[in-house]
């Protein structure tokens, strides 16, 4: 039975002369641990929309496109929150005969809660 030896950093490919496994050098770092609202713009990449700057949903609104569901056209409030296999399940079953637009009307402070957090942290659906 052979006796197992730790295996050095080096010899693992984790580091490689100061950078990190995909070739960012150690002391880029710190600018990439930063918070997006601390980096500068061209440090943020293509996907800064992803990075905790989307706007938040607007309450008003989203009770606006619930009530539309009581007069058939169903769905839209979840469209606006980014549930979209939900929107179309609404759409499709007239908001599950009503019931669901209802239980939406009484729970849609707390799904526009729930969808602004996610987009303040950069999480879409």
């Amino acid at each position: 039975m052979s006796s197992a030896r730790p295996i050095p950093l080096a010899e693992q490919g984790a580091y490689d002369r100061g950078t990190l496994t995909r070739g960012v050098p150690m002391s880029d770092l710190p600018t990439l641990l930063a918070p997006p609202a601390m980096r500068r713009p061209s440090e943020l990449g293509a996907l800064s929309y992803l990075s905790g700057l989307l706007p938040p949903r607007d309450l008003i609104r989203a009770y606006l496109l619930t009530a539309l569901g009581l007069v058939g056209i169903a769905g839209l409030q979840h469209l606006y929150l980014g549930r979209r296999r939900r929107a179309v399940l609404w759409l499709l079953t007239f908001g599950l005969l009503g019931v669901g637009t209802i239980l939406d009307l009484a729970t849609m402070r707390a799904q526009v809660e729930e969808t602004n957090g996610r987009r303040a942290a950069g999480i879409l659906r």
